[in-house]
């Protein structure tokens, strides 16, 4: 029995979240992935809905780029966002 529950749990080690996936890319300043975020990583980095994202797209308050039927934001564009649309002031 000994033996059963050695080799169930050498099974287990390999079958845990991530297994048989690759890891995770690393992202640099020339990699591609560094210079577009998706819908939805743009939408969590500045803690907004898919459909504010949306909104501030259409009225031209953030600009996107178009890859076939993919939207993509630029992470410059969205920093520089950040910088305009920066906090006004404090809780109060």
């Amino acid at each position: 029995m000994a033996s059963t529950e050695a080799t169930t749990t050498s099974r287990n080690r390999h079958r845990g979240p991530g297994a048989g996936e690759p890891p995770p890319r690393r992202e640099d300043a020339t990699s591609p992935a560094s210079l577009l975020w998706s819908v939805k990583r743009t939408a969590e980095a500045l803690s907004i809905s898919v459909r504010l994202l949306y909104s501030l797209t259409q009225a031209g308050e953030l600009p996107a780029v178009r890859i076939g039927r993919m939207v993509r934001y630029r992470v410059a564009d969205v920093e520089a966002f950040v910088n305009r649309h920066g906090v006004k002031g404090g809780p109060g």
